[in-house]
């Protein structure tokens, strides 16, 4: 295993939030572990260029020295899937482009990182989706959900996919938006992990910012200890 991909249920799940806290966790712990984001979009203009703000986030998590460009190949203003954000700004995505970015980090660490946008079907050209990109660079899985009414579907129909292309992620990290609970957030984990006998399923707190807190090092401990076993 050489390389993780972290992908959402959902957008807006908290991707870029768990894969700084993953890979700022590992460099804690020794592993010399790299990042990248292929395509970022809804980025804000700072003058002549679009600024990619989780791949500046991701950089700085995992304190690599690979430049932006590298983290973050593709870079669009609008808040739309890869394949749609190109499509109205005129240009085209290079699946080799991206590829070959990653297999040329890929001998200088451990470990990479690879955050994906919203869920595994999104499309980052019109006939190829993140899943696609998982199986071509055979990489392992780790699936973020969002502690909300609804993840139990949003969380099967990910599993659904995954088995049918013979993946088995190596764990499932629900991850708490908010500090205040209603009935389903308060039992979603407890239905998950009744259901899901053989896949881990980690709890992570609701957090204020992205820095440690002390009471997430149960729940990192954890997370660190499957992902030594795998490495």
């Amino acid at each position: 295993m050489k390389g993780i991909f972290i992908t959402g249920t959902d957008t807006g799940v908290g991707k870029t939030f768990i894969s700084c806290v993953i890979a700022r966790s590992l460099k804690k712990k020794g592993i010399n572990v790299g990042v990248m984001k292929p395509v970022e979009t809804g980025c804000k203009r700072k003058g002549d260029s679009l600024f990619p703000e989780d791949g500046i986030m991701l950089k700085n998590a995992s304190n690599v020295k690979d430049s932006i460009d590298l983290i973050v190949p593709y870079r669009f203003r609008y808040p739309l899937s890869p394949f749609m954000a190109a499509y109205l700004e005129n240009r085209k995505i290079s699946i080799d482009k991206i590829k070959n970015i990653y297999f040329k980090i890929f001998k200088k660490y451990d470990l990479i990182l690879i955050e994906g946008a919203g869920g595994l079907m999104v499309p980052i050209t019109k006939d190829f989706t993140y899943l696609d990109l998982i199986k071509d660079l055979k990489l392992s899985v780790i699936i973020v959900a969002s502690n909300r009414l609804g993840v139990i579907n949003h969380v099967f129909l990910t599993l659904l996919l995954l088995r049918y292309n013979n993946i088995i992620p190596l764990c499932i990290i629900l991850n708490n938006l908010s500090s205040k609970k209603d009935i389903a957030q308060k039992t979603n984990l407890i239905a998950l992990k009744k259901i899901i006998k053989k896949i881990p399923i980690l709890n992570f707190p609701y957090r204020p910012r992205i820095e440690f807190q002390e009471n997430f090092i149960h729940y990192l401990t954890k997370l660190l200890q499957l992902l030594r076993s795998k490495v």
